[in-house]
């Protein structure tokens, strides 16, 4: 069981979660799903598996239509029977909603079940917190604001290193970001010209921006997204990325593991961090005024960093806090 007492059956998603949990994918003990009809055969069986996990058309699915759905398009536990844990990321919010979380109970009775935000509680309206924590025996956040106020476990999200990284393209790049404007584009932007004005080339990919909000920047370029692989290929060729939060937000992040993981200098606005037992010399803290020639030296990072962010010790610590 990979170390651990339960057998975890995790309703992840692609790209950046799936690169994050790698290392624990094909461990005995683990099964990882990215998408809800990953068990479908066919497209008849996914037509109905989207139909009843619809958000807006799923209330008009017929009861035992559901219910085949529950019984012959989901995963199942591979293997042992026994000590299963259902991990739930935020983004199923379609499919533990609904009966199917009584049909798991049901088939499952001393399953475990635990829901992961990987983002904040107010980014998501539909979040209803209080009616939705009592589904689970254990509801983790990666944002210590949330956990005080919600009263959530805290649990920094993982990362595992990629081990064959061979670039397709070469990109001359030195500052790299990649993200949604949300409302951080006036940031965003500051930090590019900042760059670019002490010599360093930019590449910042900036998704979600209307037309009129498009203003022509060298070293920007708007609403042309990247899968997470390409988004890789482009950060290990730069010397620094960048991560601007949200509004909010606070605590670990994607973007600080990925520094770390892969040595690169990170240009944050996320102060927690500072304070935090990842402070350190290449990361840095966005200033209007900032001064860039840090970038002369090279970033690099304890290995210990590195090993612990392993989602291994997620597993780990949730064994520990279902056996509470």
């Amino acid at each position: 069981m990979a170390g651990n007492t339960y057998h975890y059956i995790i309703f992840g998603s692609k790209g950046y979660y799936q690169t994050a949990w790698s290392d624990v994918m094909h461990r005995p003990g683990v099964q990882y799903i990215d998408s809800m009809i990953a068990s479908c055969h066919g497209l008849w069986q996914q037509l109905l598996t989207r139909w009843c996990f619809s958000l807006r058309w799923g209330k008009y699915c017929p009861k035992g239509l559901c219910r085949y759905v529950y019984q012959y398009c989901m995963p199942k536990p591979e293997g042992c029977q026994q000590n299963l844990c259902f991990l739930f990321f935020e983004c199923w919010y379609a499919v533990y909603t609904t009966r199917y979380m009584d049909y798991l109970k049901t088939t499952y009775p001393q399953a475990r079940f635990v829901w992961y935000l990987q983002d904040i509680v107010r980014s998501n309206p539909l979040f209803d917190i209080e009616k939705l924590k009592p589904l689970f025996d254990v509801v983790c956040s990666y944002d210590p604001k949330d956990c005080e106020q919600y009263g959530l476990y805290y649990l920094p999200t993982p990362y595992s290193k990629q081990a064959d990284l061979s670039v397709p393209l070469q990109c001359d790049v030195d500052v790299f970001f990649c993200g949604h404007a949300k409302n951080r584009l006036t940031v965003i932007r500051q930090i590019c010209e900042s760059a670019m004005q002490a010599g360093l080339k930019c590449a910042f990919y900036i998704t979600g921006v209307a037309e009129q909000d498009q203003i022509p920047m060298e070293g920007i370029v708007y609403n042309h997204p990247l899968s997470y692989t390409q988004c890789l290929h482009m950060m290990v060729q730069a010397r620094c990325i960048v991560e601007v939060m949200q509004q909010h937000a606070l605590g670990y992040t994607p973007r600080l593991w990925e520094a770390i993981m892969y040595d690169k200098h990170l240009v944050t606005n996320n102060t927690y961090v500072f304070t935090s037992e990842y402070a350190h010399d290449a990361i840095h803290e966005w200033k209007e005024d900032m001064d860039w020639s840090w970038m002369k030296e090279k970033a690099v990072y304890p290995q210990a960093w590195k090993e612990a962010l392993s989602p291994l010790r997620v597993l780990t610590q949730l064994d520990s806090l279902l056996d509470a």
